[in-house]
C-alpha cells in the first residue's frame, strides 16, 4: 500500500516547487505595498520603488505595442501605459502586468531548486528572459483579443492567461529538473 511517506518521497521536487512558489508569493505580498492602479506609490517595506515599476510598465507597454503594430496598424500607444484601438477598446498595462512578480517567484524557486550553481548562473537569467517573453506574448494576445471582444478581458487576464503563465514557469522548472539536473 502506498503511504504518505512514499508519495512525499516520489513527488518531493514538485512539492518543493509549490512550497517555494507559495512562499515567494507570500513574501511578495508582505513586502510590496500598493494597489494595482496606474497612479500609485509602491513601497518595498518603506522604500519607494514606484519609479522602477513605472519604467518597466512603460517599457513593457512599448514592446507590446511594437508586437501588435506588426500585424495590426489600428493600435495606438499613449500616456506610457495605454494601448488603444480606434473602436475604443484597449488595455492599460500597469505595474502588476509587467511580470516582475512572476520573475521573482521563478527566481525564488530556482534559488531553492537542487542543481549546481554553475548551471544556475546561465539557466536563471535565461529563464527570467523567457518569463519576460512569455509575459509579452500574454499581454499581446490579451490586447489583440480585446479589440473585438472586450468582454473577454476579465476571463483572459484573471484566469486563462494567468494560470497558463504559471504553468509555463512550472514547465521551465521541469526542464531544469529533468534535463539540466538529471544530465549532471
Amino acid at each position: 500500500m502506498l503511504t504518505f511517506k512514499d508519495l512525499a518521497k516520489t513527488y518531493k521536487g514538485i512539492i518543493l516547487f509549490f512550497v517555494a512558489m507559495f512562499a515567494a508569493n507570500i513574501v511578495w505580498k508582505l513586502s510590496i505595498k500598493g494597489d494595482e492602479s496606474d497612479d500609485v506609490v509602491l513601497l518595498f517595506n518603506t522604500i519607494d520603488i514606484s519609479g522602477f515599476f513605472n519604467t518597466v510598465s512603460h517599457f513593457t507597454t512599448k514592446i507590446c505595442y511594437i508586437c501588435i503594430h506588426l500585424f495590426d496598424r489600428d493600435i495606438q500607444f499613449f500616456n506610457k501605459m495605454y494601448l488603444h484601438y480606434s473602436n475604443d477598446n484597449g488595455v492599460c498595462i500597469i505595474w502588476g502586468c509587467t511580470g516582475i512578480k512572476q520573475s521573482f517567484i521563478f527566481l525564488s524557486v530556482m534559488l531553492l531548486a537542487r542543481g549546481s550553481w554553475t548551471n544556475k548562473l546561465w539557466f536563471v537569467p535565461l529563464g527570467l528572459l523567457l518569463c519576460y517573453l512569455i509575459n509579452i506574448m500574454r499581454i499581446t494576445a490579451i490586447t489583440a483579443i480585446v479589440k473585438h471582444h472586450p468582454e473577454a478581458f476579465d476571463m483572459l487576464h484573471g484566469y486563462l492567461f494567468k494560470y497558463l503563465y504559471y504553468g509555463l514557469i512550472f514547465l521551465i522548472w521541469i526542464f531544469w529538473e529533468e534535463v539540466i539536473v538529471k544530465k549532471n
